[in-house]
């Protein structure tokens, strides 16, 4: 199960670049805070949670936004030198940072579960997350396809 800063966000948890576009009282924030609100009552979670779960949703919106644009003004240099054909060595420098960078962001979402599973326990943090995916698919209009092929025998029948 993987967290994402997607669903962060989403959910009103973002960090505070994203807060400054969004208007307090407009209708996307009112909804969005009306559904936060609905979704943890449905958990059954104290007010200390939900705070606790406000603060590492903020915090986790807020550091993965950072990685997130280092790794764009990263891939864009990797762009550039391949463009200018540059030597080996840089385009390695390059690579090297961007691959640091991935590993510092798995690093924050594990840390970020772990942490969400120590506020909420494991089946209200999967719970949590059940919910937040089921409202980012639906929001984002996407539907599950699985990347593999159908099997022999299974699928569509002729």
């Amino acid at each position: 199960m993987v967290w994402s800063v997607g669903l962060a966000s989403w959910m009103g948890f973002s960090a505070a670049a994203n807060e400054s576009e969004r208007k307090p009282g407009s209708r996307q924030s009112s909804e969005r805070v009306q559904f936060k609100q609905r979704m943890l009552d449905s958990l059954e979670i104290s007010e200390r949670q939900q705070e606790q779960v406000e603060q590492l949703q903020q915090s986790f919106s807020t550091e993965m936004s950072e990685l997130m644009q280092a790794s764009a003004k990263g891939r864009k240099e990797l762009d550039q030198l391949l463009e200018k054909q540059a030597a080996n060595e840089e385009l390695e420098k390059t690579i090297t940072e961007l691959t640091q960078l991935k590993a510092k962001q798995l690093r924050l979402i594990i840390r970020n579960r772990k942490q969400m599973e120590r506020i909420l326990g494991k089946a209200k943090a999967d719970e949590f997350m059940q919910i937040a995916r089921k409202k980012f698919e639906e929001k984002r209009g996407r539907v599950r396809v699985g990347t593999r092929p159908e099997k022999p025998g299974e699928g569509v029948s002729e």
